[in-house]
């Protein structure tokens, strides 16, 4: 078992917790008016909405979550230019055989986005550019004993290191009151955000084997490492200033450049010297059945987020460390001649400050000077929204069984289903909590519980937007036609409805079924074949925001009347070719 994820534990609102069809429609936007009001919890604004004071201007039509639509103005393009070099050699020792294995990576991404995805504010748009380089060397030597009988073993050494200047460009507008844009009121703000990227990894690591008997074998496997990384952010604000708007009680703001550290120097240096590792015991009884005992440790490192808003406590500017165990118990049999498999395992992991992330959580990051710059303590003045990385102790413990075969040769399937009960244990989290009531909503105008820059809910819930059952099933059967092999596959899922406590949402019950009609050649390499995904023509909401989009300001917020949504595909048909040199 894999113990520094878990298929349990994902993202929100990350295309990671959506099945395999499925695409992240981010730019798109819904009104939650549409809905089955018995599906939906909480209020239901309507399809759109007029955001503007003293305007008709809508956000965008009326839609449903099958309409698929983005009402934005301003574009969406990722560009990613990857060059990658990698190095294996290899020397037989006789007693042992020394690996080298090494690559170089130079990866450049560059997204441009309208932050305003809900289209909050008509005829406006808020354009973000970030730029990420990636430039990543690594390098990993071992030295494998060569197939002694009771004992084998290996010692190896990594190394890797990660350089490059992530800069971000976005509009960072003050607004003053939700009127029209062209009213002009509002303080224009340029952010120029600098991250340099400083990580490096170097660890050590031995393993060994030992076949105690014929039936009897243990592994056993451990990694000491030193990560160090340096972690700074400088954020400058460029302003031509407001002329005031007396009227409404808007001072005069001067012209204004200045830069600040977004991440305090005492966060800005991060090292640690896990140790990790593990070991597994596997007993086989009959050579058709095995039994097996695993434990696991594993760490993630804190991270300090790209882009923070500046003035924040710590503890919402950098992640603290990620540890956990895991425990795991299997059995794996095979019967009629080997051509029926049955595997089945249980497994338990703990986690000291698990790492998620909170998107679109609403913070205040303080009392503004006259230059409209964050320097004081919270004002109780909601100043935007973001997404957090934040920890949070947790535990994961399920069932999981599989059974594969092939009773006759042309006929291969499998069926595999989990039962998986992830959970945080007394988590204090970042949350929406706009009507005061120490519980996840966004019912009403953006609002701040508590003292701090964010509110903070407690937490047993669920680690991700995801049913604790799932289940998955494949089949392929082939005929022969002399050197040709025509085939039909199928592919299906199912996850049943599931509520989700951050999104105040019901999901519904997912059956995704992919089928495919084709032909290879025996021997040939070659493979053609016709396809038809989501045969069901299933339209469902994988992921949603919490409330309806919205940009702040200092006196009523800018409502768009929509919800963010990421939905699987609708169904589609197409044709595949491969080829195998």
């Amino acid at each position: 078992m894999t113990t520094s994820t878990i298929n349990a534990a994902c993202i929100p609102r990350s295309a990671t917790s959506a099945p395999r069809n499925s695409r992240n429609y981010i730019p798109g936007a819904w009104s939650n008016q549409q809905l089955d009001p018995v599906r939906l919890q909480g209020p239901t604004p309507g399809p759109g909405n007029a955001p503007a004071l003293f305007d008709p201007t809508q956000s965008g039509p009326p839609a449903e979550a099958d309409d698929y639509i983005a009402v934005h103005e301003g574009p969406r393009r990722y560009q990613n230019n990857s060059h990658f070099v990698n190095l294996a050699l290899d020397w037989d020792l006789g007693f042992a055989t020394l690996n080298f294995v090494g690559g170089h990576q130079d990866t450049r991404l560059v997204q441009i986005g309208d932050s305003d995805v809900g289209n909050s504010i008509p005829n406006y748009t808020a354009i973000q550019t970030t730029r990420t380089p990636y430039n990543v060397d690594t390098a990993e030597l071992r030295l494998v004993s060569n197939g002694n009988s009771f004992w084998n073993w290996s010692v190896g050494a990594f190394y890797s290191k990660q350089t490059g200047n992530v800069s971000v460009n976005q509009k960072s507008d003050r607004f003053f009151v939700n009127t029209p844009i062209t009213f002009g009121l509002y303080l224009p703000i340029t952010a120029d955000i600098a991250v340099p990227v400083n990580d490096r990894q170097l660890s050590i690591s031995a393993s060994s084997s030992f076949q105690f008997t014929d039936k009897l074998r243990l592994e056993v496997g451990a990694r000491y490492s030193e990560l160090k990384s340096v972690q700074t952010a400088s954020v400058t604000a460029t302003s031509p200033g407001s002329p005031g708007f007396p009227a409404f009680g808007i001072p005069f703001i001067p012209a204004f450049s200045s830069t600040t550290d977004a991440i305090p120097p005492e966060l800005s240096k991060t090292k640690n010297h896990p140790l990790t590792g593990g070991a597994t015991l596997t007993y086989e009884f009959t050579p058709d059945v095995t039994a097996y005992a695993a434990y696991g440790r594993s760490f993630r490192s804190g991270t300090a987020g790209v882009g923070v808003p500046v003035n924040l406590s710590n503890d919402l500017i950098k992640s603290s460390s990620e540890r956990s165990d895991a425990f795991e118990i299997g059995l794996k049999t095979a019967v009629l001649d080997r051509r029926i498999t049955l595997n089945l395992s249980a497994f338990y992991q703990k986690f000291d400050g698990y790492i998620s992330r909170f998107p679109g959580i609403s913070y205040d990051n303080g009392a503004l000077n006259l230059f409209g710059q964050p320097v004081g303590p919270p004002d109780g003045n909601v100043d935007g929204a973001f997404d957090f990385n934040y920890n949070g102790d947790a535990t994961v413990k399920g069932i999981e069984a599989t059974i594969a075969g092939r009773p006759i040769d042309a006929w291969d399937f499998s069926v595999s289903a989990a039962y998986v009960r992830a959970r945080f244990d007394d988590a204090v989290l970042p949350c929406n909590d706009f009507n005061g009531d120490g519980e996840p909503d966004s019912e009403g105008d953006a609002g701040i519980t508590g003292p701090g820059n964010v509110s903070y809910c407690a937490s047993n819930g669920r680690l991700g937007d995801v049913p604790d059952f799932s289940l998955t099933a494949n089949t392929e059967v082939r005929f022969t036609a002399g050197d040709l092999e025509p085939f039909v596959r199928a592919l299906f899922s199912y996850r049943p409805s599931v509520f989700s406590e951050r999104s105040n949402f019901d999901y519904q019950s997912r059956e995704l079924l992919d089928l495919y009609v084709g032909m290879r050649g025996l021997g040939a390499g070659w493979e053609v074949s016709l396809f038809a995904k989501n045969v069901l023509n299933q339209r469902r909401i994988t992921n949603i925001s919490q409330g309806e989009s919205r940009t702040a300001t200092d006196g009523g917020d800018y409502l768009s009347g929509y919800r963010i949504i990421n939905a699987t595909n609708p169904r589609e048909f197409g044709i595949t070719t491969s080829y195998r040199f």
